[in-house]
């Protein structure tokens, strides 16, 4: 499909210069670059879900007490 777009004029040159020196065509540089930014704003939008989440359910922020201790006394074992 095809579009048209308005960007600045400095942000359309540094995106040319990078897909010029990356071997790569303006439309596939674009097409990358709209994907990484969706794929950001879902993760950010799962981010804030979860945020929700703990925010309404104190009881879930800690990390089971058995749990807590069988991961320390790994982490002691542990050479790093």
């Amino acid at each position: 499909m095809k579009t048209a777009i308005s960007i600045p004029t400095p942000l359309y040159e540094a995106g040319e210069r990078y897909a010029r020196q990356h071997g790569m065509r303006r439309s596939e540089l674009y097409r990358k670059a709209l994907a990484q930014f969706l794929q950001v704003q879902r993760r950010s939008h799962l981010t804030e879900e979860l945020d929700a989440f703990f925010a309404a359910h104190p009881a879930c922020h800690g990390l089971d007490a058995g749990w807590a201790e069988t991961q320390a006394a790994a982490l002691e074992r542990d050479p790093w």
